[in-house]
């Protein structure tokens, strides 16, 4: 799909060449680029302390979030509905 995005790439010429159809580039896009879909992460190997302690920390399927206290509401919100959605 990053092709589909380079400056001048036209969908069709990007589908063609990957033997796909060029609806399917559009269902990706919509799916990948969707804002209530995107929640920016940072994964780490093993555990890394924060430089200041969380103010919640939320484990959920073997996975940890931990919230810092100047984290953005929008973004905590984001990757709760991510994790509910999962």
């Amino acid at each position: 799909m990053g092709a589909t995005l380079a400056p001048g790439a036209k969908v069709t010429q990007v589908a063609a060449q990957a033997d796909i159809r060029p609806s399917q580039i559009y269902r990706w896009r919509h799916d990948l680029l969707a804002p209530q879909r995107m929640v920016p992460a940072v994964v780490t190997g093993q555990s890394s302390e924060p430089t200041s302690s969380p103010v919640l920390v939320i484990e959920v399927r073997g996975a940890t979030v931990r919230v810092m206290a100047d984290a953005p509401s929008s973004l905590v919100t984001a990757a709760l509905r991510a994790f509910r959605q999962s």
